[in-house]
């Protein structure tokens, strides 16, 4: 191969790396910690694509910077775009000083604590990873907000992406792409105020026309909705449906139980009806943000009255599941 061959892929593969790559600046709040003499670093899979020596996982090559009087610490890198990255934050330069990470935050599938983001490639100027508490989940006077979306029922998503509109966003259909972290779970994590409500679809591609129809039965005002009250990691979710792909797999059987909620709404108790019941079911009343807030197990009487005792204001639904039933009902309670 001549000279001028060598130069010539050499520049199309720097070209080609440019094209794709993206200005990433990481950032740690270290308000909260005793800072050790040897520097705040970074440690991921991002450092070898980033130029660090010794690959990925190093603990004392990648060093971050001061940003002025304040108790941040920063560094900018060029990492491709279009994947997941993980790491951590280290007070040291040694593995052992590692950040430990909170459930919230972690990868989490196969038992992966590290941190993660996912680099798009929407824009060419820096994407900004928030800088987070170390050992936290979010920024001072912030709290974390993870959602997931599962395409297991959906086969391949489309060409553009799987992407997230919402209030918390002003409903841009084309900024928010998600990453795909399990085999079929999309997700995106973003840090907002407490108590903020936040309503927002998931979308198969990156217009309006592609977002999700939202069911009834998990629906306020045809968009999901759930209250920022701490860090929280929402349930994935199948697309367009209000539950996971694993109970949306089951088939819904057809029985002569008939079953009534009521009232709905309502002020204070209200009551499941079960008619002539013969059967045992597993019974879970569940809030807005997939968390389980009651269980009655085996449950094989008429009637069920929930008690209005400490539950807020709100939509809540109750599963039902039995061999003859898998149903969920949606309750509002004011």
């Amino acid at each position: 191969m001549t000279i001028k061959k060598i130069i010539l892929l050499f520049t199309i593969s720097i070209f080609c790396y440019s094209s794709f790559a993206k200005k990433v600046k990481f950032s740690v709040n270290m308000s909260e910690q005793v800072l050790s003499p040897n520097g705040i670093h970074i440690m991921g899979n991002f450092q070898a694509l980033a130029g660090y020596p010794n690959g990925d996982w190093q603990p004392n090559t990648t060093l971050l910077t001061r940003e002025a009087d304040t108790n941040i610490y920063s560094i900018v890198v060029n990492i491709p775009a279009g994947r997941i990255y993980e790491y951590r934050y280290l007070n040291g330069d040694q593995s052992y000083e590692a950040e430990y990470v909170p459930i919230e935050s972690r990868v989490g599938y196969d038992f992966n604590d590290n941190r993660w983001i996912y680099i798009d490639s929407l824009s060419n100027d820096t994407s900004n990873v928030a800088a987070i508490l170390f050992g936290k989940n979010a920024p001072f006077g912030k709290k974390l907000l993870r959602f997931k979306v599962d395409f297991k029922n959906m086969g391949a998503p489309n060409i553009n992406g799987v992407h997230i509109a919402g209030n918390f966003q002003n409903w841009n259909y084309t900024s928010t792409r998600l990453g795909k972290l399990g085999s079929n779970v999309y997700e995106f994590q973003t840090y907002l105020d407490s108590g903020l409500v936040v309503d927002y679809k998931f979308v198969n591609g990156n217009n309006i026309d592609q977002s999700e129809t939202v069911p009834l039965t998990c629906a306020s005002n045809s968009n999901r909705r759930v209250v920022v009250t701490s860090d929280l990691e929402l349930d994935s979710i199948c697309f367009a449906t209000c539950s996971s792909c694993l109970l949306n797999g089951m088939n819904d059987v057809k029985s002569a139980i008939q079953i009534n909620l009521y009232p709905n709404p309502t002020l204070s108790n209200t009551t499941l009806d079960f008619g002539e019941n013969n059967n045992s079911f597993q019974i879970n009343l569940v809030d807005i943000t997939g968390k389980t807030i009651r269980s009655y197990s085996n449950f094989d009487k008429n009637t069920l009255i929930i008690e209005r005792k400490n539950l807020q204001s709100g939509i809540y639904f109750i599963t039902i599941r039995g061999e003859n039933l898998n149903k969920t009902l949606k309750l509002i309670l004011e």
